[in-house]
């Protein structure tokens, strides 16, 4: 954290406004912050920001602070949110807005996750997607999967987002 913050002083100062530029966080928002992030955010003024951050509790709970500093910004959300509705899963103690990234490895790093009996293919992650211009949000019929839960012997199982709540839905085999 201390590196991040030492190279945020070099790189800040460097951040030239560009309202066509994309400003891209990988795995860095969670370790600068809201308000710094927010910071290079205004440096920058870009038409598009994207997170790819751990799809971790804490670093959805600090996202949903960033949603809404963005949103009062002139911002909209594109995804992985259907509108700009206050998130169904604030308060939430045991779920939150997170995807899984498939990942493949080399075969030798595959057979080692498999003696030490560790799945490291499914990597937990957070993505958002926010733009300057107006994004065709919702008219109340829209909805994202959020979450591919483990297939079962008779179905396809997922979570989506309605924008004000979050649905289990669930699609049967036998109708593919």
């Amino acid at each position: 954290l201390k590196q991040a913050k030492k190279y945020l002083g070099t790189f800040g100062s460097t951040i030239q406004k560009n309202p066509k530029q994309v400003m891209l966080f990988g795995h860095s928002f969670n370790e600068i912050g809201v308000d710094d992030s927010l910071k290079m955010i205004e440096q920058g003024d870009p038409e598009y920001v994207i997170f790819i951050e751990p799809g971790t509790k804490e670093t959805f709970t600090s996202l949903l602070i960033m949603r809404e500093k963005l949103l009062g910004r002139g911002y909209q959300i594109a995804y992985p949110c259907v509108s700009g509705d206050p998130c169904p899963l604030i308060g939430q103690d045991k779920d939150w807005c997170h995807q899984f990234l498939k990942i493949k490895y080399d075969q030798d790093y595959q057979s080692l996750c498999q003696k030490l009996k560790m799945d490291r293919t499914k990597l937990p992650v957070t993505f958002h997607l926010y733009q300057k211009k107006e994004v065709n949000q919702s008219l109340g019929h829209e909805a994202r999967v959020i979450r591919v839960h483990k297939e079962s012997k008779f179905a396809f199982e997922f979570d989506l987002c309605l924008g004000k709540q979050i649905v289990q839905f669930q699609v049967m085999k036998k109708h593919f």
